[in-house]
């Protein structure tokens, strides 16, 4: 995506918060255009490494105004309106994503990270309230049958 970041500096960065007891969040975009099952693999390895206390997976959706939505748009995945049309509540076709297991891989990058015997443990932990337990078994309930919405 041209973010230009720094994986090792990425790692320190996780590393130094953990250390400093604050939680940390990150977030990835999978089945980005061009990408590859190995490339997308090498994503959810790097969440795996940054261990950070919560990830969020999400399929590429291509943005009004991003140079990912003008490749979406030469390439045929959406129309030139299709935001505009989606506003006005018009029926859509649902964007037809760039690789086509995305979600699959997404499924699979939720699995292979908050389903870890460790985190699992260090999650259960955590727990030091009936809500908070209420909370972990409903997120636990949502992640056994997550399913990808389409857009």
């Amino acid at each position: 995506m041209h973010k230009k970041i720094d994986l090792e500096r990425a790692q320190d960065v996780f590393k130094w918060t953990k250390q400093a007891g604050i939680d940390s969040f990150a977030y990835f975009i999978i089945g980005y255009y061009s990408e590859t099952r190995e490339t997308m693999m090498r994503s959810i390895r790097l969440a795996r490494k940054l261990n950070p206390d919560m990830v969020m997976f999400l399929k590429a959706v291509p943005m009004p105004g991003t140079k990912l939505f003008s490749t979406a748009v030469e390439k045929g995945f959406v129309a030139p309106d299709y935001w505009k049309d989606y506003t006005l509540g018009k029926k859509l076709e649902p964007i037809k994503p760039f690789v086509a297991d995305a979600d699959k891989y997404v499924k699979n990058a939720y699995h292979s990270f908050y389903l870890r015997p460790l985190y699992i443990l260090r999650q259960l932990l955590k727990i030091n309230s009936f809500d908070k337990f209420k909370k972990y078994f409903l997120a636990g309930v949502g992640l056994l049958f997550f399913k990808m919405k389409e857009t």
